[in-house]
């Protein structure tokens, strides 16, 4: 007894077991997240320096603002990543 007779059956199910891995990929940004200028103002206190770049990113199972950072005194570029719904700052490393 054969269990698929075609090909088609078989793309089929792939495309339905690969259905949730799209689906992360196309997740819009929370419409209850922080305002970016509160995201902004708990980036540079955390790290005091001008603002390179800026974007809303959605990483490690959450949404997030990451901004690099730079200050006159160090030439290396500092990332803040603040959580985009509690506005809270997640962590600063250097690039």
């Amino acid at each position: 007894m054969k269990l698929f007779s075609n090909s088609s059956s078989w793309i089929s199910i792939l495309g339905f077991a690969l259905t949730p891995c799209f689906a992360m990929a196309k997740e819009t940004p929370p419409a209850n997240r922080v305002p970016i200028e509160k995201a902004r103002a708990a980036a540079t206190a955390a790290y005091h320096g001008g603002i390179q770049g800026e974007e809303l990113e959605f990483e490690g199972g959450k949404w997030i603002y990451s901004f690099d950072l730079k200050s006159k005194s160090d030439k290396r570029v500092h990332e803040v990543h603040v959580d985009a719904i509690s506005g809270k700052v997640l962590d600063v490393h250097t690039e």
